[in-house]
């Protein structure tokens, strides 16, 4: 299948990075991990940082808009197709400006799509219904998102992961976790509690759980940053990684794709995982439908042809074709 479209996706760094990094080499693409990629000269860096800035955008809106504008996103394509920008909803700085304004009288012909890849809820500060307006299509990897708001649904992607290029961890993992605490901190110390009381051995980095209730334990690491090579780096380290899901969300999380490319078990509490695609899968366990967790020295395979399905190519053709 050919495409219709070039892309110039305004993407996001780190998970983002390497979910998306099946992209960087194709010839109709160009990534930019943040509005300042593709940029070396250090004062026009200095001047879009200022005009991006959201507290001086609180006083003036984009101050430095018509000298900056021309400056994001630098692409070139050797085969001549119509354009496609694609913005991750962690652009929140770009496109909450007059920039889709500009891009819509620059390129009258190109389309302007958004990917929300995080619930809304948890961003209230997104005006989703304005959204709908200003872009050709908005997708949401949440399908109660989708539900809510009428927008696309699309799973968030994820490319094949060289477990030879993460870096070295020298520990034995029975079950990793990473992720913040948010509201969910509760079950994740149930699961913590459930898998320590079977011996087994845990990892789980956590972020931002108050102090008052945060409990000790081995393998408990609070308030540690780590890269997301190195989260990945852990993860291929485990026998399984444990999935507990963010009050009101209702979709894939990328959990379950690092399960799938990093050939693990998944232990979650997602219940949408029994109606969808992946409820015959032997490796991913509902923790609530399970009396034991002795499945955890099984070994684990997951088809090439699930792992084909998650590459971000497809998010590509599923674009073109809407």
């Amino acid at each position: 299948m050919d495409f219709i479209y070039n892309y110039i996706i305004a993407g996001g760094s780190g998970f983002y990075e390497v979910a998306y990094s099946d992209l960087f080499n194709m010839p109709n693409v160009v990534y930019f991990r943040n509005y300042i990629d593709g940029i070396n000269s250090k004062i026009k860096r200095l001047l879009l940082r200022v005009n991006f800035n959201l507290k001086v955008n609180k006083l003036i809106r984009t101050p430095l808009g018509k000298l900056v504008y021309p400056w994001l996103f630098p692409h070139s394509f050797k085969e001549n197709r119509p354009l496609c920008f694609i913005f991750f909803g962690t652009q929140f700085a770009i496109i909450n400006t007059s920039y889709l304004n500009y891009l819509r009288k620059k390129y009258p012909n190109a389309k302007l799509v958004l990917y929300m890849q995080d619930i809304i809820a948890s961003l209230p500060y997104y005006d989703i219904e304005s959204y709908k307006k200003r872009f050709d299509l908005v997708l949401s990897y949440d399908k109660g998102d989708c539900e809510r708001y009428n927008l696309e649904y699309y799973p968030t992607p994820f490319s094949k992961i060289d477990i030879a290029k993460l870096p070295e961890v020298d520990e034995d993992i029975d079950v990793y976790f990473c992720g913040a605490g948010k509201t969910r901190y509760p079950e994740i110390f149930k699961a913590y509690i459930r898998c320590k009381n079977q011996g087994l051995k845990c990892k789980f980095f956590l972020m931002g759980v108050p102090l008052d209730k945060r409990i000790d334990g081995e393998g408990l690491v609070y308030d540690k940053r780590i890269s997301y090579e190195m989260n990945l780096a852990y993860a291929a380290k485990s026998k399984c990684i444990l999935e507990i899901m963010q009050e009101n969300a209702d979709g894939y999380t990328p959990r379950l794709w690092e399960a799938i490319m990093l050939n693990k078990h998944l232990l979650t509490n997602n219940s949408a995982i029994k109606y969808g695609e992946y409820k015959n899968l032997d490796s991913i366990h509902l923790i609530d439908e399970c009396s034991s967790l002795d499945f955890i020295n099984d070994k684990v395979f997951y088809s090439e042809e699930i792992k084909e399905k998650k590459l971000p190519i497809n998010l590509l053709f599923k674009i073109d074709s809407l």
